[in-house]
């Protein structure tokens, strides 16, 4: 008997999900995605604005051993004529310490001479020294502290974690953001003798990419959204957009989504990808689950001529310094776009987080006077932008804080329990970065269509 599965979200992992889905289902079997906006791709949207090509969210993809699902979705698709690969320059990382830019060593033998890495000798030691921690589970902060000193932590690991969750390091679970260093202090109990033991471990990647294998991040010519924009093709037909779920209802049998068109969907299992607060809303028996979302403001400049010489792939700010910026990224430094005017200068700077919730609520001239006092503060870059365009995502990162796998593990039990027919995925569930969202929806998809 046919089977229908109903997706609910647009993002990477709904399309990921329905990608996989489709893959394992019978001819005669039905998926149908449903998203509120408009366009697919969720947090990955591309923009052109008067010859600038602008990303709104996640800049590129990396590589990562979770890359295997990516990377069969888009041979599938033919894209890999499409991928584009960052500039030699990009490799060079800047740091924004006691008022200026300090470039980050690009190989480890680099550290004991730059600037950046001052203390090094006193991080290595402590390292060296550090006890292991029983414990179930730990903040970053404690961890790193532990195993680098607080100095290392305020200046090097807090703007790397603001670059990747935006968050708050006393908060962030270890053992959730970044199991594999749990691991190596288990299992060596110093963090260098772990990465020497696990030096050997390369990544595991499919043929397609094996020749780029040198970088660890890519994007495509046409920027982030063809990926979303080529999976979404193939699910013309099934596709709803521009609808708000309005309600949920579990039955026996099937379960029964109410959209905000009126229309009434019918189906044998739903998953949803949707955030969780959005889900709450929808569905007020959902079992609780105390998740905090970080918010981000998005400010991408342009500039029509060669303004700086900006040679790398950015720079991170220590919450330390107290300022709403996070960092900034060099856009038109690490990828050459097709069709953007040349020369030009793009540059996108991320505002926000735990540290600074109250931005995302700034209005425009605010975070504009922010975004021409860091041009020059942290750049020197006294000229008038020809472009600024401000895109505020709001809750768009999920914080994995200390305690956060037990109550994942626990959230997804319970409500398994009260809704059989629902499957609940997306990035609050399965980790932030792309790579782990499409490996996850390979999984869902494989759990569902059995």
């Amino acid at each position: 008997m046919p089977r229908h599965f109903l997706v609910l979200g647009a993002g990477i992992s709904g399309l990921a999900t329905a990608w996989f889905l489709k893959k394992q289902l019978n001819a005669d079997d039905q998926i149908t995605i449903v998203d509120q906006r408009s366009t697919v791709g969720g947090w990955i949207e591309t923009q052109w604005c008067d010859g600038f090509l602008f990303e709104q969210g996640p800049r590129s993809f990396r590589l990562s051993n979770s890359s295997q699902a990516l990377f069969e979705i888009i041979e599938a698709l033919d894209l890999q004529n499409q991928i584009i690969f960052p500039s030699k320059a990009a490799q060079r990382r800047y740091l924004f310490l006691n008022g200026r830019l300090k470039v980050l060593p690009m190989h480890l033998w680099q550290i004991p001479f730059f600037y950046s890495t001052r203390g090094w000798l006193q991080a290595v030691l402590c390292d060296w020294m550090a006890k292991r921690r029983e414990c179930e589970d730990e903040s970053v902060a404690s961890f790193f502290t532990r195993h680098c000193g607080k100095e290392w932590l305020e200046k090097i690991i807090d703007p790397m974690i603001s670059g990747i969750y935006a968050g708050d390091t006393q908060s962030l679970s270890l053992k959730s953001c970044f199991p594999e260093l749990q691991k190596w202090e288990q299992q060596s109990g110093s963090l260098i003798k772990g990465m020497w033991q696990n030096k050997k471990s390369q990544i595991s990647l499919p043929p397609l990419p094996k020749k780029f294998a040198k970088s660890s991040l890519f994007s495509f010519a046409g920027g982030m959204q063809t990926l979303p924009n080529a999976i979404g093709a193939h699910f013309s037909n099934s596709l709803h957009l521009g609808c708000t779920v309005q309600a949920l209802h579990a039955h026996a049998d099937h379960m029964v989504v109410q959209l905000s068109n009126g229309h009434r969907i019918q189906a044998d299992h739903v998953i949803s990808t949707i955030p969780l607060p959005a889900l709450h809303k929808i569905i007020s028996t959902l079992p609780a689950f105390n998740l905090r979302f970080a918010s981000v403001v998005v400010v991408n400049i342009g500039f029509k001529s060669k303004i700086a010489d900006l040679n790398g792939f950015g720079y991170l700010v220590p919450s330390k310094a107290n300022t709403p910026v996070l960092g900034c990224v060099w856009d038109s430094a690490i990828f050459e776009h097709k069709d953007c005017m040349s020369p030009n200068v793009r540059l996108g700077m991320m505002l926000g987080g735990m540290h600074h919730q109250d931005a995302i609520h700034m209005s425009e001239q605010a975070l504009e006077s922010i975004v021409q006092n860091a041009l020059k503060e942290h750049m020197g870059i006294y000229q008038t932008p020809d472009i600024i365009q401000i895109h505020r995502a709001k809750d768009a990162i999920a914080q994995f804080e200390v305690g956060y796998a037990k109550n994942k593990e626990d959230f997804l039990a319970a409500t398994k329990n009260l809704f059989p027919r629902l499957t609940v995925s997306g990035s609050s569930i399965s980790g932030v970065a792309i790579g782990d969202c499409i490996a996850h929806a390979k999984q869902i998809a494989k759990e569902c269509a059995c």
